[in-house]
């Protein structure tokens, strides 16, 4: 038990309530939010036949994988070049 006559804890009272921690906002992944629900997949307006879009990240540039009929296929396509790319314990999406 901290000693009131400690010149140190003068601004402090015995019974004083915790403070409370600060709450970090963490920023989902961008895939949640996209219109595919996929990661590394998005919708290509501009093409009618194909409009779904498979692509991956590296070295900070976007290198695109294919475009498919459905984005579940794309999806796939990405996780067959994720798996190829960054080894077995990378991030796949659940298709």
């Amino acid at each position: 038990m901290r000693s009131i006559a400690n010149p140190h804890w003068d601004h402090v009272e015995e019974h004083e309530p915790p403070r409370p921690r600060r709450v970090i906002k963490r920023k989902k992944p961008h895939y949640r939010g996209s219109k595919s629900g996929y990661m590394g997949v998005s919708h290509a307006a501009h093409s009618k036949r194909k409009p779904w879009k498979a692509y991956h990240r590296k070295s900070g540039q976007y290198i695109t994988i294919g475009y498919f009929t459905t984005k579940e296929a794309a999806a796939r396509a990405y996780n067959r070049e994720a798996r190829r790319l960054f080894g077995r314990g990378t991030f796949l999406n659940p298709v």
